[in-house]
């Protein structure tokens, strides 16, 4: 898409279409089409990344300030100073604005047309969050859609901040972060966030203050967050606002307060109260005994809003990582109409942040090492012994493809990978350990990955606006010196216990519970109505079993192009998912009884070698990983598996039969293992 709109722009003539109202009554508009405009933005956006965030210009050139996006005020400027190549210019920024589109397009295209000498700076209103409220988004969305707009806020994104013309002038629009005290240090901002946080070695040294007392410390923090936010910086309607500057952030709500007298009588409605705090899920010991003073305050003292305010030191594992304060300014003209401001500041630091890059690095080796230990090794060695002994029951099929499956089940089921899920982890060893496990329905790895996205946020939303949050209020202050009961808030406990472990976990495990019990309840009502009894399904399942005819197994065979191989007349024996039916038989051969491991399975296919050229047969083999099959749990049930002590190397895989090999008869009741040249089943 992009390449499209780089070959069929043509600058010359978009210039000359908006130089076309030369002369003519100001008010005077252009009209563009939008794959024009979207042409310029996409072809400025790659000169815009080829060219420095700092970049060093050199006389004569002539630098211009906010244009306001006043188009014919820019063409005056440059009938007064010269049209472009006659004259370099260099624009501070502020160039776009609620008046005219036609503004940034022409000094678009005088950028593509001349990149070394024409120059455009980002200003504040080359920024989403200004130009969405002040018209320009406005403007496109009347005179062409949202997606125009995205698109030139994807250029803007792009813009150099600061400029510097022979090595004298430093040129920038409003200023830059203090923390940016050295040039260098602007050459090497990127342009663009690929991450979500910064690098270890891009975050400068912040100074250590120790506080001669917590109240100093409260009112050094508190003005510095009122500063920043206030009603004025703040729109009337802006709820939250974010600093990228300072790595703060602000929430503001409006609230009304019953008078202390009616808050005596019913203590249940301080804290309902307290709930309607923004940020009040995050209080701490401190927090709480202020807003609780707070509403036992008469009118005169609530009115003295210098001194309600209240922070704490936000710590993980003893580190500090936040600080985070309230404040509540009295009403101006309604009365008990307040205005309650929760700001936090997020402290990153060099050690944390190397802390957080190593964890995540390991991590992810960590799961390469699982996806290569516990599924592809096996994999693999599966495809080598086909080739090499091939299927002791089948020895007439020769050539073998292989459909891998989804090894995600295997990744979100170990305890290292997603503590998310950790209160499955230790659901699961009670499960085992109980012997319970028909009492649950595994939960499908894609289940718990939506549940994440999607349960996760009305979790949260539950936890910060209504008394659940009472349970987070217990766990911030374990681990807290109780010296400091007051003053810290240990975020491990209520972010990581209670919150990703205990409450993300309900939802499968509910699910998990609820599935059993519908079932059996259907088919008792169904068992009530009907006259004959379904057979159960065999080893050697019908075509229409799901074992061997999911969605996801015919996209990947399709994908291979084997059905295109075998069509007309062939027909096709399917085989396997053996370990599928002794879970059927005792749900206690689940090594994971709530983490489902079908996808795991890979499929083998194989076409026998038959003499008739009229007629051709085709083998579906599934099979499952050895070691979703516990051995262990079921030893004292009547279903106890049998390992045979004979080798069976002449095959690749494991199988399941009623007989040992070192006994004379057979028993259809005994479960006996005889292991294969890999682990699968």
């Amino acid at each position: 898409m992009a390449s499209s709109a780089l070959e069929s722009i043509d600058v010359d003539g978009i210039i000359e279409k908006l130089l076309s109202v030369r002369g003519a009554r100001p008010g005077k508009q252009v009209n563009l089409t939008e794959s024009e405009i979207r042409g310029l933005c996409v072809h400025s956006r790659e000169i815009f990344l080829s060219q420095p965030i700092l970049v060093e210009l050199e006389a004569p050139i002539k630098i211009c300030g906010d244009i306001h996006g006043q188009y014919y005020d820019l063409l005056r400027l440059f009938e007064y100073g010269g049209f472009p190549p006659d004259a370099n210019y260099l624009f501070l920024g502020y160039v776009s604005a609620l008046e005219h589109i036609c503004t940034i397009c022409l000094l678009l295209a005088y950028k593509i047309k001349y990149p070394e000498n024409f120059f455009i700076l980002r200003g504040n209103h080359e920024c989403a969050s200004i130009n969405r409220i002040y018209g320009f988004y406005d403007e496109c969305k009347r005179r062409y859609n949202i997606k125009l707009w995205k698109t030139f806020t994807d250029c803007f994104n792009c813009l150099p901040v600061a400029a510097i013309v022979d090595e004298k002038i430093f040129c920038m629009h409003g200023g830059l972060s203090p923390e940016l005290s050295q040039m260098e240090q602007i050459k090497r901002f990127p342009l663009m966030a690929y991450a979500t946080e910064p690098f270890p070695w891009t975050i400068p040294a912040r100074d250590n203050f120790t506080w001669t007392s917590f109240d100093t410390y409260t009112a050094v923090a508190t003005s510095m967050l009122q500063a920043l936010y206030n009603n004025h910086t703040m729109g009337p309607d802006v709820v939250c606002m974010r600093s990228v500057d300072s790595n703060s952030h602000a929430v503001r709500y409006s609230l009304t307060f019953p008078p202390s007298h009616e808050l005596v009588d019913h203590p249940f409605d301080s804290f309902r109260a307290l709930v309607s705090f923004p940020g009040s899920l995050f209080y701490g010991a401190g927090l709480r005994a202020f807003v609780y003073d707070f509403l036992a305050a008469n009118d005169s003292m609530r009115s003295m809003g210098a001194t309600w305010q209240r922070c704490h030191h936000v710590r993980l594992l003893g580190q500090a990582v936040g600080e985070a304060c309230t404040w509540i300014e009295p009403p101006s003209t309604q009365a008990a109409q307040f205005t309650v401001y929760h700001g936090v500041v997020i402290l990153e630091t060099d050690v944390w942040s190397w802390v957080k890059l190593s964890y995540r690095s390991l991590l992810a080796c960590y799961i390469l090492r699982i996806l290569w230990h516990q599924y592809y090794r096996h994999v693999t060695a599966l495809h080598t012994q086909l080739q090499v002994v091939g299927l002791d029951d089948w020895p007439e099929c020769a050539s073998f493809h292989v459909v891998v499956g989804d090894p995600i089940g295997l990744v979100v089921s170990d305890p290292v990978v997603w503590c998310g899920f950790l209160t499955m982890q230790l659901l699961t060893v009670a499960i085992k350990r109980s012997g319970k496990e028909a009492k649950y329905r595994p939960v499908h790895p894609d289940l718990l990955i939506v549940a994440a996205y999607c349960y996760g946020g009305p979790v949260v939303a539950l936890c910060a606006t209504t008394p659940v949050m009472a349970l987070f209020h217990l766990v911030w202050g374990l681990f807290v010196p109780s010296e400091e009961a007051h003053e810290v808030i240990e975020c491990i406990t209520g972010n990581r216990l209670v919150a990703v472990s205990t409450m993300l976990a309900s939802l499968p495990i509910m699910y998990s519970v609820s599935y059993v019990h519908l079932r059996r309840t259907m088919e008792r009502a169904r068992n009530a109505f009907s006259v004959t009894k379904s057979k159960p399904v065999t080893a050697a399942g019908p075509a229409g079993n799901s074992y061997f005819h999911s969605a996801r197994h015919r996209w990947l065979v399709r994908m291979m192009g084997v059905e295109s191989k075998y069509k007309g007349g062939t027909t096709i024996e399917y085989r396997g998912g053996v370990l599928h039916d002794l879970y059927d038989k005792n749900p206690r051969y689940r090594a994971k009884p709530l983490f489902s491991l079908v996808d795991v399975d890979v499929f083998v296919l194989s076409k026998f070698a038959d003499d008739h050229a009229d007629t051709h047969r085709m083998l579906q083999l599934r099979l499952s990983l050895l070691a979703a099959l516990d051995t262990t749990h079921a030893h004292c049930t009547p279903h106890a598996i049998v390992r045979c002590p004979k080798t069976h190397d002449q095959s690749a895989v494991c199988t399941i039969r009623g007989f040992d090999c070192t006994a004379t008869g057979s028993d259809q009741s005994l479960v006996c293992l005889h292991p294969g040249a890999t682990s699968w089943l």
